[in-house]
């Protein structure tokens, strides 16, 4: 393939180089290596090693920062240019980051941000001198809803101000502070539009965790939890979301056991509308995500609701569906925020954790412990300083203090205009512990910068660099009407859902249905809950050309479902075949002598109706001078077997045979009857 493919490819470019895995690069740098050695050719790579956040899925920013030692006579090969100009960010804001991270790379003792001049980033000439940048750290007393509260209160300034709220993007550390602070948006100012897929779990929909609820309850009756949410859930929609009451205490009537003996799909409908679901409103687009999924889990699983319900917890509760808003503040990971900008940012919770107690995986070089070719130890300072393992604590917590540098990096540097901070004060072991330590030793650098609150410990810490230029909404130009169509403002779709109910009933999916019919006739055969053994030993005979195919007609059927059951079993079926074909008259019938036609359908038109009429006999066998016809039977002898054979030797005869016989074959009582012509 790689053969293949460097001898085509002449320019290769590689964006986001600093995220790439040390795996990625093994098989980057050989086509890179071929391109290089052909003549007029040219390949570009991009990177910056202060924006790799991807570490925890194997980037590995020391690619790019020792690129010039990937490749040897580097410098006749490789030219490395630094974009060190920002066309992004107003002046302060660029200001801000350069002083910041140059402080807290120092503090941190972090050598891959390079020098001075590699971290700091120019202003372009003419740009003026706005933007405007804050930072509080607030006390641990309430700090969550605090801080829950102050980024209310900025949105709506902004938006008094007149920013539009499209110009607002919210980026957190955690997919799990997406949904906190949207719900707390939804709860205190519902007016105000949301963009976020993280926001719009599938877990966030009423509707859909009744249904979950629901199969909970049905499969784990004792679970009192799901059976209370039920209730309460019922008697809300039964009045129409109107009450949050108790009024009734009992659930749904058709809310049953025999549920369960549904598919999972058309269960999930069904509890849809025991529960009046279509009666809360704003749920479709997650109800119809939901089905999706359900969709896609039934095609490669089993549907048992205790898996299904499993699979609910470890995945598919986090599946989201697209915000209907497309022009509103956009709640946002720093991960996936990476590449965007921002003419405001705020970054809430800036406190992350610094490091997490986890394994790391070490490979020992004293004896005895290099017998192991690798160790689990456990992550942390106390436990791997002054051990064997120092080295490898050492080098991973390098690794997490650039990793945590650059998140924060990659955060300050969308804004475009505004950059609003909030962490915690006095948080040690937390991302707004640099922040404490750097702010005070870069507010001097910068002309304006304000640092308060330092006596007070009871009250927020508070940096302030730039003021804002108020803007009016009438301040605010205008846009033109968009003419292309691609382009305009979706409006989202209400999507109706209706359930109908029908009868439960069991569904059988292979061809084990053709063997469930019974027959009152046949009293001697021997039944069974869905398969008869007459049937099964028709279908074998039906398929079999000789006894040497008696093994694979009884494997296809044990693939179809159809030998399954205890008193059908293999060994049985198997076992009274091979007896019957002992016979020498059934053994000549399945000798490879004859030309057979099995299950052959026989057509032909009936002078007085001029119908087109269907007939199939069981087995006929011809060596071009005699004809021999059988039909099987596995039941009492009846006069009509008699006539049905007759009429199958008249037609064959028709047909051009001479010599045409007809047998019936009981197989049971390994009876033959031969059928006789009647006499005229």
């Amino acid at each position: 393939i790689f053969e293949k493919i460097g001898t085509q490819l002449e320019h290769i470019m590689i964006d986001e180089f600093q995220d790439t895995s040390t795996v990625q690069w093994q098989n980057f740098k050989v086509l890179l290596e071929e391109t290089m050695s052909h003549e007029d050719t040219s390949n570009l790579i991009v990177g910056d090693v202060k924006q790799s956040i991807y570490r925890w899925r194997s980037g590995d920013w020391r690619l790019l920062a020792n690129i010039d030692q990937q490749f040897q006579h580097a410098g006749e090969r490789l030219e490395i240019t630094s974009l060190d100009t920002n066309y992004r960010s107003d002046s302060r804001v660029i200001y801000f980051n350069n002083a910041f991270f140059v402080e807290a790379a120092r503090q941190e003792g972090i050598d891959a941000y390079g020098s001075k001049d590699d971290i700091g980033q120019h202003v372009p000439q003419g740009k003026t001198d706005n933007g405007v940048v804050q930072v509080m750290l607030l006390p641990s007393k309430d700090y969550q809803e605090e801080t829950l509260r102050l980024v209310l209160q900025r949105v709506d300034e902004l938006l008094a101000e007149g920013v539009p709220a499209t110009d607002i993007a919210v980026l957190v550390r955690s997919n799990s502070s997406i949904p906190l602070i949207a719900n707390y948006f939804m709860e205190m100012r519902p007016e105000i539009p949301v963009v976020s897929d993280e926001a719009f779990r599938l877990d966030a929909s009423p509707a859909v965790i009744t249904i979950i609820q629901a199969l909970q309850y049905l499969a784990h009756p004792e679970d009192i939890i799901a059976e209370a949410f039920l209730k309460k859930m019922y008697t809300r929609t039964q009045h129409n979301g109107l009450t949050d009451g108790w009024s009734s205490a009992s659930l749904p009537e058709t809310f049953t056991k025999d549920l369960l003996q549904m598919p999972l799909y058309d269960l999930t409908e069904q509890l849809y509308g025991i529960f009046h679901l279509d009666r809360l409103e704003g749920q479709s687009a997650y109800l119809c995500a939901f089905y999706d999924q359900i969709t896609t889990y039934a095609a490669d699983h089993s549907t048992d609701v205790n898996a299904f319900l499993r699979e609910w917890e470890e995945s598919i509760c986090e599946k989201t569906i697209q915000s209907p808003e497309v022009n509103g503040i956009r709640l946002i990971s720093i991960h996936k925020s990476k590449g965007l900008e921002f003419p405001v940012v705020i970054v809430p919770f800036c406190d992350w954790r610094m490091e997490h107690n986890d394994i790391l995986w070490c490979r020992p070089q004293e004896e005895p412990f290099s017998a192991l070719p690798i160790a689990p130890i456990d992550f942390s300072e106390k436990g791997m300083k002054g051990t064997i393992y120092e080295k490898d604590y050492q080098e991973e917590h390098g690794q997490n203090m650039v990793d945590n540098l650059n998140l924060l990096y990659v955060a300050f540097t969308r804004a475009v205009n505004r950059l609003y901070v909030y962490g915690k004060r006095n948080a040690k072991t937390s991302r707004s512990a640099l922040i404490e330590q750097v702010l005070p030793e870069i507010t001097g650098q910068l002309s304006g910068a304000t640092y308060e609150g330092e006596a007070d410990k009871e009250q927020p810490l508070v940096f302030s660099y730039g003021e804002a230029t108020i803007a009016t909404i009438d301040t605010i130009p205008t846009k033109a009407p968009i003419k292309n169509p691609f382009l305009t403002k979706s409006e989202p779709l209400s999507v109706g859902i209706e359930v109908f109910s029908p009868k439960v009933s069991f569904k059988q999916s292979n061809k084990s249905i053709d063997f469930s019919r019974t027959d009152d006739d046949d009293e001697q055969q021997s039944k069974t809950n869905y398969i008869q053994l007459g049937s099964v030993l028709h279908q074998v005979f039906s398929t079999i050309r000789t006894a040497k195919d008696v093994d694979k007609a009884l494997r296809q059927l044990e693939l179809e479902g159809i030998i399954y059951d205890r008193h059908i079993t293999r060994e049985r079926i198997e076992d009274l075949i091979r007896k019957r074909l002992a016979d020498s008259r059934v053994a000549d019938w399945f000798s490879d002598r004859w030309t057979l036609f099995n299950e052959c359908t026989i057509l032909s038109v009936n002078p007085s109706d001029n119908k087109v009429y269907e007939r199939r006999p069981d087995r006929v066998l011809t060596d071009g001078n005699e004809t021999v016809v059988i039909d099987y039977k596995f039941g009492k002898e009846r006069d009509d077997y008699h006539d049905q054979v007759r009429e199958y030797m008249t037609l064959l005869r028709q047909m051009g045979h001479t010599k045409v016989k007809g047998f019936l074959w009981f197989v049971y009582s390994n009876r033959i009857v031969e059928v006789k012509e009647l006499r005229r």
